[in-house]
């Protein structure tokens, strides 16, 4: 697992801190991700060790206000194959990324080889959209890193039918909310994906972009206020990872209004139901029911 990998020391050592001078090169094809999520989908695709695995940017933080490092660029050279969100998720690592692969790294963006809704980043919330990015995936893996076919389909097949399983599991988890409850408040704009899958109306956002870069603004609060108190909506979802003040803010500005924590786009420790992708998804499915029935 990507947890495994990250205990062993592999990429993950080297391209989580910003003081990754000196930090080995693991032997053999490498997979630097640029978020937790994508590496433990690639290391499911390279199962059993086909590669190694690592992360760019570190566990728990905002892959929007993410800095690289010397030491991160060094990692992305140093990397067989590089996989990253794309739809300029990883902000200020992109214009890094482009140089990386002018300089002969190769760079899956998995954006491109999924259905997308406009320019919303957020797609790991749409587990059926990831079923249909594994082939191209294990095809470059296998091109760029010389794997054995063979062995990555094997993954491929095997992981496939845990994201289908996952997908039921969802489903099942989110068949208590009765259709008119199934309305959305987000901190930022980070569910359309689930919304879309799911059949979910998202009505507002405290920050209403789908960069946690930008900014609340009074107008758009007003009116999200009164779109909250016209449907009912009770809780409000947010991120550990970004602050949550605005949105704590203006829930305790209506009454009969919660906050309800979910993580949005990163793992969390081992042991907290999250720390892997299949996790992520049905934890968070799990507590957006418990909120929402």
């Amino acid at each position: 697992t990507l947890v495994a990998a990250a205990a062993a020391g592999l990429v993950v050592a080297s391209c989580g801190a910003s003081d990754s001078e000196g930090s080995s090169v693991p032997e053999g094809p490498s997979v630097l991700a640029t978020t937790d999520i994508w590496a433990d989908v690639v290391d499911n695709v390279a199962c059993d060790g086909l590669a190694s695995v690592g992360t760019l940017i570190p566990a728990g933080a905002d892959p929007h206000a993410f800095e690289p490092s010397l030491g991160d660029r060094a990692a992305l050279d140093a990397a067989s194959l590089v996989v990253s969100n794309g739809l300029h998720l990883e902000g200020s690592v992109d214009d890094l990324l482009d140089d990386v692969a002018v300089d002969g790294t190769p760079v899956f963006r998995m954006a491109e080889h999924l259905p997308i809704l406009g320019d919303d980043p957020h797609i790991w919330w749409d587990p059926e959209g990831v079923r249909a990015a594994l082939p191209a995936l294990a095809d470059v893996m296998v091109v760029e890193l010389g794997l054995d076919q063979a062995a990555v389909d094997a993954c491929v097949e095997r992981y496939d039918a845990e994201l289908a399983a996952t997908l039921d599991d969802m489903e099942e988890n989110l068949a208590v909310i009765a259709p008119e409850d199934r309305l959305l408040v987000t901190s930022h704009d980070s569910l359309q994906y689930f919304a879309e899958r799911f059949d979910f109306t998202v009505i507002g956002a405290v920050i209403p972009s789908s960069s946690t870069m930008a900014e609340t603004d009074p107008a758009s609060l007003a009116a999200l206020t009164s779109l909250i108190e016209e449907t009912g909506v009770r809780s409000i979802f947010a991120e550990p990872e970004h602050s949550a003040d605005a949105t704590n803010a203006l829930a305790e500005r209506i009454d009969g209004v919660s906050v309800v924590m979910i993580h949005t786009g990163t793992l969390g420790d081992v042991g907290s139901g999250i720390e892997t992708y299949t996790g992520f998804l049905r934890t968070n499915s799990q507590v957006i029911a418990d909120a929402l029935r």
